[in-house]
């Protein structure tokens, strides 16, 4: 419940506020994605942060190195949280 005045983040609006790569990758540790280390490795090795992360589709994270299975995952997470509030 949200206080008066309070203002509500959007998922991907706190995505946006993950200004490092550490950041990013913590928050989606907690988003029960099923990611292992070998995943945020990579998301690690990528530098890829908050903004950089809400582009990205299947066919970049499958270039960056991810398996189909989490690079799927990852991309309808994104297109599920930029269409949060539509």
């Amino acid at each position: 419940m949200s206080t008066a005045g309070e203002k509500v983040l959007s998922t991907a609006d706190e995505v946006r506020r993950c200004k490092t790569t550490e950041q990013l990758i913590e928050f989606l540790g907690k988003q029960d994605l099923g990611l292992d280390d070998d995943d945020f490795k990579i998301i690690h090795e990528q530098k890829i942060k908050g903004r950089n992360f809400l582009s990205l589709n299947v066919d970049e994270l499958m270039q960056d190195g991810l398996k189909r299975g989490p690079a799927k995952t990852i991309a309808e997470f994104i297109e599920k949280i930029k269409g949060e509030g539509q």
